[in-house]
């Protein structure tokens, strides 16, 4: 039998890698809309809107603007958040246990500098 050892030492780092990011996705834990908004205020955003409001729910992808964003829900509904001129803006969308959508829309607290 004839065994390839760069190929195996490939393939073993390979696997050892996808079992670390499956390990990293899987340790972000659901929160509640209270612990979610307190932790995005402490960090300097402001909520403007939400949708869906199914909690408690994990952060699965953000989506991020200057002075507007537009962003579609999994409905594929579109919505736009504009005239905020000189914020930054920011959509997390979260999902349930139940894999329902949870989408919350937050632009900062202070404008950025000119």
């Amino acid at each position: 039998m004839n065994i390839d050892i760069d190929k195996l030492v490939k393939l073993a780092v390979a696997v050892i890698f996808a079992l670390a990011l499956a390990g990293a996705a899987s340790s972000q834990s659901a929160v509640s809309r209270e612990d979610f908004l307190a932790d995005q205020e402490d960090h300097g955003w402001v909520r403007l809107g939400e949708f869906g409001r199914v909690w408690p729910a994990v952060p699965v992808r953000e989506q991020t603007g200057e002075d507007f964003v537009v962003f579609r829900l999994s409905s594929g509904q579109a919505h736009g958040y504009r005239g905020y001129t000189g914020y930054s803006l920011k959509v997390v969308f979260l999902n349930a246990a139940d894999g329902t959508e949870t989408v919350v829309v937050l632009r900062s607290k202070t404008k950025r500098s000119e």
